[in-house]
Protein backbone atom coordinates (compact mmCIF):
# COMPACT_ATOMS: atom_id res chain seq x y z
CA UNK A 1 0.00 0.00 0.00
CA UNK A 2 1.20 3.57 -1.11
CA UNK A 3 2.80 5.17 2.02
CA UNK A 4 0.99 8.90 1.01
CA UNK A 5 -1.91 7.33 0.52
CA UNK A 6 -1.95 5.82 4.32
CA UNK A 7 -1.05 9.37 5.07
CA UNK A 8 -3.48 10.99 3.74
CA UNK A 9 -6.58 8.18 5.19
CA UNK A 10 -5.00 8.97 8.71
CA UNK A 11 -4.83 12.48 8.31
CA UNK A 12 -8.87 12.78 6.85
CA UNK A 13 -9.30 10.20 9.81
CA UNK A 14 -8.46 12.61 12.53
CA UNK A 15 -10.38 15.26 10.37
CA UNK A 16 -13.08 13.16 11.16
CA UNK A 17 -12.29 12.87 14.82
CA UNK A 18 -11.60 16.43 14.97
CA UNK A 19 -14.46 17.34 13.79
CA UNK A 20 -17.04 15.07 15.84
CA UNK A 21 -14.62 15.95 19.17
CA UNK A 22 -14.49 19.74 17.91
CA UNK A 23 -16.16 21.53 21.07
CA UNK A 24 -14.32 19.42 23.75
CA UNK A 25 -11.24 18.90 21.50
CA UNK A 26 -10.85 22.03 18.74
CA UNK A 27 -7.32 21.51 18.19
CA UNK A 28 -7.66 17.58 17.16
CA UNK A 29 -9.05 19.10 13.75
CA UNK A 30 -6.38 21.34 12.71
CA UNK A 31 -3.79 19.50 13.69
CA UNK A 32 -5.42 16.60 11.02
CA UNK A 33 -6.49 19.44 8.51
CA UNK A 34 -2.38 20.84 8.67
CA UNK A 35 -1.04 17.03 8.40
CA UNK A 36 -3.39 16.49 5.29
CA UNK A 37 -2.42 19.74 4.06
CA UNK A 38 1.40 18.66 4.20
CA UNK A 39 0.93 15.52 2.70
CA UNK A 40 -0.26 16.82 -0.52
CA UNK A 41 1.72 19.84 -0.59
CA UNK A 42 4.93 16.95 0.11
CA UNK A 43 2.78 14.65 -2.86
CA UNK A 44 2.61 17.69 -5.39
CA UNK A 45 5.91 18.91 -5.16
CA UNK A 46 7.51 15.34 -5.83
CA UNK A 47 5.12 14.58 -8.80
CA UNK A 48 6.45 17.79 -9.72
CA UNK A 49 9.45 17.02 -9.62
CA UNK A 50 9.77 14.41 -11.97
CA UNK A 51 6.63 15.09 -14.22
CA UNK A 52 6.05 17.53 -16.73
CA UNK A 53 2.91 19.48 -16.35
CA UNK A 54 1.82 21.75 -19.05
CA UNK A 55 2.02 25.96 -18.39
CA UNK A 56 3.46 24.66 -14.73
CA UNK A 57 7.33 26.90 -14.63
CA UNK A 58 9.74 24.54 -12.50
CA UNK A 59 7.82 21.16 -13.39
CA UNK A 60 9.47 18.06 -14.35
CA UNK A 61 12.89 19.86 -13.59
CA UNK A 62 14.57 16.46 -12.81
CA UNK A 63 14.02 15.11 -16.50
CA UNK A 64 15.21 18.78 -17.81
CA UNK A 65 18.27 18.87 -16.19
CA UNK A 66 18.97 14.93 -15.90
CA UNK A 67 22.25 15.16 -17.70
CA UNK A 68 23.60 17.53 -15.81
CA UNK A 69 22.66 16.20 -12.66
CA UNK A 70 23.96 13.08 -13.55
CA UNK A 71 27.89 14.64 -14.22
CA UNK A 72 27.25 16.95 -11.22
CA UNK A 73 26.89 14.05 -9.03
CA UNK A 74 29.30 11.92 -10.88
CA UNK A 75 32.00 15.14 -10.32
CA UNK A 76 31.30 15.45 -6.57
CA UNK A 77 32.12 11.49 -5.99
CA UNK A 78 34.95 11.47 -7.85
CA UNK A 79 36.11 15.14 -6.36
CA UNK A 80 35.46 14.03 -2.73
CA UNK A 81 35.83 9.85 -2.54
CA UNK A 82 38.62 9.54 -5.01
CA UNK A 83 40.66 12.50 -4.74
CA UNK A 84 44.38 12.21 -4.37
CA UNK A 85 43.98 13.31 -0.58
CA UNK A 86 41.31 10.97 0.12
CA UNK A 87 43.30 8.02 -1.75
CA UNK A 88 46.62 8.74 0.37
CA UNK A 89 45.11 8.84 3.52
CA UNK A 90 43.11 6.03 2.93
CA UNK A 91 46.76 4.25 2.10
CA UNK A 92 48.65 6.30 5.28
CA UNK A 93 45.67 4.56 7.53
CA UNK A 94 46.25 1.13 6.60
CA UNK A 95 49.78 1.15 6.96
CA UNK A 96 49.43 2.89 10.32
CA UNK A 97 47.49 -0.14 10.78
CA UNK A 98 49.82 -3.09 9.76
CA UNK A 99 52.40 -0.97 11.58
CA UNK A 100 49.71 -1.15 14.91
CA UNK A 101 49.29 -5.17 14.45
CA UNK A 102 52.76 -5.86 14.05
CA UNK A 103 53.87 -3.57 16.87
CA UNK A 104 51.52 -5.79 19.10
CA UNK A 105 52.76 -9.35 17.84
CA UNK A 106 55.89 -8.03 19.18
CA UNK A 107 54.21 -7.28 22.37
CA UNK A 108 52.69 -10.43 22.44
CA UNK A 109 55.60 -12.18 21.95
CA UNK A 110 58.02 -10.61 24.06
CA UNK A 111 55.16 -11.31 26.69
CA UNK A 112 55.22 -14.77 26.24
CA UNK A 113 58.86 -14.76 26.69
CA UNK A 114 58.91 -13.24 29.57
CA UNK A 115 56.22 -15.20 31.02
CA UNK A 116 57.97 -18.66 29.91
CA UNK A 117 61.32 -16.85 31.73
CA UNK A 118 59.60 -16.41 34.82
CA UNK A 119 58.14 -19.76 34.77
CA UNK A 120 60.23 -22.08 32.92
CA UNK A 121 58.70 -25.09 35.35
CA UNK A 122 55.09 -24.78 34.30
CA UNK A 123 54.80 -24.68 30.78
CA UNK A 124 50.89 -25.76 31.18
CA UNK A 125 50.47 -21.99 32.60
CA UNK A 126 50.93 -20.89 29.24
CA UNK A 127 48.41 -22.78 27.39
CA UNK A 128 45.72 -20.97 29.75
CA UNK A 129 47.98 -17.72 28.91
CA UNK A 130 47.24 -17.88 25.50
CA UNK A 131 44.08 -19.34 25.45
CA UNK A 132 43.58 -15.77 27.65
CA UNK A 133 45.70 -13.68 25.16
CA UNK A 134 43.16 -14.78 22.10
CA UNK A 135 40.22 -14.46 23.52
CA UNK A 136 40.64 -10.84 24.40
CA UNK A 137 42.06 -9.59 21.30
CA UNK A 138 39.01 -10.82 19.78
CA UNK A 139 36.12 -9.62 22.51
Amino acid sequence: MNKSLITNLVSIFIIVIGFLYRDDFSFILLVGVFALSGSVTNWLAIHMLFEKIPFLYGSGVILDRFEDIKLGIKNLILQELFSIDQIEKFILICRLITLVQQQLDFLKHLTIQYQLLQHPQEPYKLVGFFYHLHHQEFQ
